[in-house]
């Protein structure tokens, strides 16, 4: 599974799933409160689609790779 998603009554997150496409996109994740592996946002301030989409894809390319070794 690339990532993970899930939503709770004040806040929705969003789990990358892998500390390397995480350092990867940092710049553009700071905005995004964070814990332990999850990213947390609201629908009123959401993820950029543009970037689920490149995190996403990251994540796919990551698992392609592991899978090929």
């Amino acid at each position: 599974m690339p990532v993970y998603f899930a939503a709770f009554k004040d806040h929705c997150s969003f789990f990358v799933g892998s500390v390397r496409v995480r350092r990867r996109f940092s710049a553009a994740l700071k905005p995004f409160e964070s814990g332990k592996g999850t990213l947390r946002f609201t629908p009123e301030h959401p993820l950029p689609t543009d970037l689920v989409t490149r995190i996403v894809k990251a994540r796919v390319a990551e698992n392609l790779a592991r899978r090929t070794r």
